[in-house]
C-alpha cells in the first residue's frame, strides 16, 4: 500500500484555490519531490498531509490509515499522524543541547537507555556525534540542519515530510546535504516527500517529480522523464538549467514526418521518433523545444551572431542571436568565442520536442533537419 495516498484533495482560501482536486500516491521507499514555482500549492499540500492545514475536501491516507476524510468527518491531529517533519528553519530548542533536542520527541516513549542509544545512533548517522553537548547557537548552519534531521529521524517515522530544508544553506553546504539526504533515504527506507522550487534538488534527489502549477499537478514522473519528455510547455520550460530553447514554428503534415517553417521563414523537416497521440492543431501553430545541449555550433546551419559567452569552467553557456530567435547552447570546456562573432547553429540528436502552441501539450520527440 502507498505510504501516502491523496484522493481528490482540495484546499481553498476564500475564492483562491491553492490545491485543486489533487490525487497523488507516494509508495514506500519513494523519494518524491513536489516541485513548482512559489504559490503553486506544494507547501499547502505538505501541510495538509502533516495535519497542519485542513483540506476543504478530499481524503488522505498514511500507511493505510485514513487521517482525513471530508465526507466521513475524519481529521486526525498532527501529533497522531506519525510523520516526521523537517522545515526550512531548523526549529531547534535554543536552551537545549543537541543531545536533548534529538531526545525530545522520544521522551516518555522508551526507556532512558534506549533513548540514549537512539540519540547517539542518529547523531552518528548524520555525523554530529562529537557535537551532542553543544547548544544550537554554537553550531554552523549545516550542523544545525544535521541536528534537525537527526531529531526528525529519531522516532523512525515511515513518512518524512520536508519543506525546503536546504534553502538557508550556502551552495557548497547544499551540495553536501543533498548527498546526505540521498544516503539517509536509502538507509532509513522511509517514504520521503520533499518540497522545493529548486529544480536541481528535484532532479538529483527524487525517484519521482510531481510538478505543480497553480494548485494543479501537471506531471508525475521520474526526473529524467520530466526532462526528456515533459508533458507540456510549462514542464519543459520550468525544468532544465539553462532553460530549454522554445521557438514558435508552423507545421504541416501527418504521420511520422512534418514540414516546419522556423522563425525567419527557414524550412525544416521534423521526423518523429515517438509520438504522444496528441493531434496537430488545424492552424499548424506549434512550438519547437531544444535543450541547450542539443544546440550545436559549427560550420552549417542557421546563421547567427554570438550574443553572450558565459564560461563556468567545465562548460560554457553560449547565446546566439539568429533571425527571429535567441538560442542558448552549452559547450563543454572552454569555448574560444567572441561576442559579436558570426556563428551557425544546427540541432543535434533525436530528442527535440514539438508542442501544440494552443494547449501546450507535447506532440512527441524527434529529429530536425534543416532544408
Amino acid at each position: 500500500m502507498p505510504a501516502i495516498q491523496l484522493t481528490g484533495v482540495t484546499r481553498r482560501f476564500g475564492d483562491v484555490c491553492a490545491v485543486n482536486d489533487l490525487t497523488l500516491a507516494v509508495e514506500d521507499h519513494d523519494f518524491v519531490t513536489l516541485l513548482g514555482p512559489s504559490g503553486c500549492g506544494k507547501t499547502t499540500t505538505l501541510r495538509m498531509i502533516a495535519g497542519l492545514e485542513t483540506p476543504t475536501k478530499g481524503r488522505i491516507e498514511l500507511n493505510g490509515e485514513v487521517v482525513f476524510d471530508s465526507e466521513k468527518k475524519i481529521n486526525l491531529p498532527a501529533n497522531l499522524r506519525g510523520v516526521g517533519l523537517l522545515f526550512q528553519h531548523y526549529a531547534l530548542w535554543p536552551n537545549m543541547t543537541i543531545y536533548e533536542n534529538i531526545a525530545y520527541p522520544l521522551a516518555g516513549k522508551m526507556a532512558k537507555s534506549e533513548i540514549d542509544k537512539t540519540v547517539r545512533s542518529m547523531a552518528e548517522t548524520v555525523k554530529i556525534e562529537n557535537l551532542l553537548d553543544r547548544y544550537p547557537a554554537q553550531l554552523s548552519g549545516g550542523q544545525q540542519q544535521r541536528a534537525a534531521i537527526a531529531r526528525t529521524l529519531a522516532p523512525r517515522p515511515r513518512v518524512i515530510l520536508m519543506d525546503e530544508p536546504l534553502s538557508n544553506l550556502d551552495a557548497k553546504l547544499r551540495l553536501e546535504m543533498r548527498s546526505e539526504l540521498q544516503r539517509l533515504h536509502l538507509a532509513t527506507g522511509s517514504a520521503f516527500l520533499y518540497v522545493t522550487h529548486d529544480q536541481l534538488e528535484a532532479m538529483t534527489l527524487s525517484t519521482r517529480i510531481c510538478l505543480m502549477d497553480r494548485g494543479v499537478l501537471r506531471q508525475d514522473a521520474p526526473p529524467l522523464t520530466v526532462y526528456r519528455r515533459p508533458a507540456d510547455l510549462f514542464a519543459a520550460d520550468f525544468v532544465g538549467a539553462p532553460p530549454i530553447n522554445l521557438m514558435e514554428v508552423t507545421g504541416a503534415g501527418t504521420g511520422d514526418e512534418m514540414n516546419l517553417t522556423l522563425p525567419g521563414d527557414r524550412l525544416a523537416r521534423f521526423s518523429f521518433r515517438d509520438r504522444t497521440g496528441e493531434a496537430v492543431p488545424p492552424d499548424g501553430a506549434l512550438t519547437l523545444g531544444a535543450r541547450p545541449e542539443m544546440i550545436h555550433l559549427g560550420e552549417t546551419g542557421l546563421p547567427g551572431t554570438i550574443y553572450s559567452v558565459l564560461p563556468a569552467g567545465m562548460e560554457t553557456t553560449v547565446r546566439v542571436q539568429t533571425e527571429g530567435a535567441l538560442l542558448t547552447a552549452v559547450v563543454f570546456g572552454a569555448a574560444p568565442l567572441a561576442i559579436g562573432a558570426s556563428a551557425r547553429v544546427s540541432f543535434a540528436g533525436e530528442d527535440l520536442l514539438l508542442f501544440r502552441r494552443d494547449s501546450g501539450k507535447l506532440l512527441g520527440a524527434g529529429k530536425l533537419l534543416l532544408s
